[in-house]
């Protein structure tokens, strides 16, 4: 694999190398059920895809107690079951050592914290 004449190369997580599109929506769920009773439609969080955390919850929190209460259980899910659904997609790391063996520089971005995104 050729760089193209690229000196770096940066990927997004969520969506890019991992598929953890349902492990943000069983998360956005649990939390909206925990704290709302109900669960608004899934279309709702995945248009906020991207946007950090907190930002997300404030839109469907009636403050900030509640948006940080919403965080908080978030995370703790999240972290709960991450492992048992979030893979890389396939050919991922195939493409990320060619890439480095071409001579590109590479980086993941995420909003992520550090000990999940690793």
């Amino acid at each position: 694999m050729t760089n193209a004449g690229w000196k770096a190369v940066l990927f997004d997580l969520d969506g890019t190398l991992a598929n953890t599109i349902e492990l943000i929506l069983r998360s956005f769920r649990h939390t909206m059920r925990t704290h709302l009773g109900e669960v608004p439609p899934d279309e709702r969080f995945l248009e906020t895809i991207g946007i950090p955390l907190p930002t997300q919850l404030r839109g469907f929190a009636r403050d900030e107690a509640e948006a940080e209460l919403m965080r908080l259980t978030y995370v703790a899910y999240e972290r709960e079951v991450h492992d048992e659904m979030v893979a890389p997609f396939p050919h991922a790391a195939s493409v990320l050592s060619a890439l480095r063996r071409s001579g590109t520089r590479l980086a993941v971005v995420t909003s992520k914290h550090t000990r999940v995104a690793r």
